[in-house]
């Protein structure tokens, strides 16, 4: 059979299928991971492909994918700087990469595997570098179940906001939320694993929610029977249920799962009036100018940047008079403070400032719609500012 070539117009990583653009056929054809005949199965877009057109109930299927250009997988072996390096053990090579020629916002760690386009064979240079799997570690870790189970945790949990809207049962605070702490967990080595003499192995990790009790929220784990064959590997745990610090199966655990800890120095939870801001917006009027109002986004560029400043001098001003308006966020490893910007009307802020410090300075970052930074600050407590808990 004849070889078509096209290009790839995208690819769902996590779901594992995409579509082909091709010029003979102006709806493109679908290409499922599965067809793709190399070890490197996530394809890039714009990558040219050759394949064989096969036919599915839904449409054109591609068959037999093979890339123009060859990709290689490997695995992390190690981060040094803004450097990292990929061991490919079959052939004893590892090969090396900027930060820069990472796609995507994945956070890598050792072990990782990952696929690559070999920039330069001869110095083994990595570029276009992908996670093979970037999902988050904990539906790497567990299956929770569906939305039944997210609203069992919300109920047994204090009563808080966990969406955007009331109406919304995804939940998506929650799940944000218990995500993010569940990374942090598995990295300070948090996450408690069992295996009693007569009694089913067990994982379980602190949610670091309370109930209506005061009592501790645990996650109750078991060793997850359906291991599906795909392109993904199925987790390995299954949410058995979520029970407070007294449940019985906490009875015979050699410790009570801890927290996770997300501040090392309390002092970066508060706004430090003695250090001074660097004003630099340059880089978020550039970026990030569609979060603005739209009234804002058609001031000149000079008026643009005073309307900031006035904004920013009016959030410090707030801040000094009382310090829970600086709110905290964890992002990325780092303690940032959050501070509302009102550029339309005073005291009625827009967005959310992030600052972080810089040796004895603050710089800004960015700025986040106000749900946004609503959902990254409940990652370390519930927010207590009033201009950030109206958000949601």
């Amino acid at each position: 059979m004849a070889m078509e070539l096209g290009s790839v117009a995208y690819f769902d990583i996590r779901r594992g299928f995409g579509r082909i653009r091709t010029d003979r056929i102006p709806e493109g054809v679908f290409v499922h991971y599965s067809d793709v005949a190399e070890p490197a199965r996530i394809l890039l877009p714009n990558e040219l492909v050759h394949f064989e057109l096969g036919q599915s109930p839904k449409g054109p299927k591609a068959r037999k994918v093979r890339r123009v250009s060859p990709r290689l997988c490997g695995e992390l072996s190690r981060l040094e700087g803004d450097r990292g390096y990929i061991r490919r053990p079959k052939e004893d090579s590892e090969w090396f990469f900027r930060s820069e020629d990472l796609l995507g916002n994945d956070r890598l760690k050792t072990g990782d595997r990952v696929e690559f386009s070999p920039l330069a064979p001869d110095r083994q240079q990595a570029a276009e570098v992908v996670l093979s799997d970037n999902r988050p570690p904990l539906d790497r870790f567990a299956y929770l179940g569906g939305p039944r189970n997210w609203a069992r945790l919300a109920g047994l949990a204090q009563p808080e906001p966990w969406a955007f809207a009331a109406a919304d049962t995804d939940l998506p605070f929650l799940r944000s939320y218990l995500r993010h702490t569940f990374a942090r967990l598995e990295a300070e080595g948090k996450v408690l694993l069992v295996n009693p003499p007569g009694r089913p192995a067990r994982a379980i990790f602190n949610t670091g929610l309370l109930t209506t009790e005061a009592e501790e929220i645990y996650a109750f784990l078991t060793p997850n029977p359906r291991q599906m064959p795909g392109y993904l590997p199925s987790p390995p745990w299954r949410l058995h249920h979520y029970g407070p610090e007294n449940d019985a199966w906490t009875a015979d655990l050699p410790h009570r799962p801890a927290l996770a800890a997300f501040a090392t120095e309390p002092a970066d939870l508060v706004f430090d009036s003695r250090c001074p801001l660097l004003p630099d917006f340059d880089h978020i009027l550039k970026e990030r100018l569609h979060r603005f109002p739209v009234s804002f986004q058609r001031l000149a560029p000079p008026e643009q940047t005073r309307s900031l400043n006035v904004a920013l001098q009016e959030a410090i001003r707030e801040v000094n008079r009382d310090y829970r308006q600086a709110v905290p966020q964890y992002y990325q490893g780092r303690i940032q403070l959050l501070l509302p910007l009102a550029l339309r009307q005073q005291k009625i802020p827009d967005l959310a400032l992030v600052l972080a410090k810089e040796g004895a300075a603050y710089r800004p970052q960015t700025v986040l719609p106000l749900a946004w930074a609503y959902q990254n600050a409940r990652l370390l407590t519930r927010p207590d500012a009033t201009w950030l808990k109206g958000a949601v």
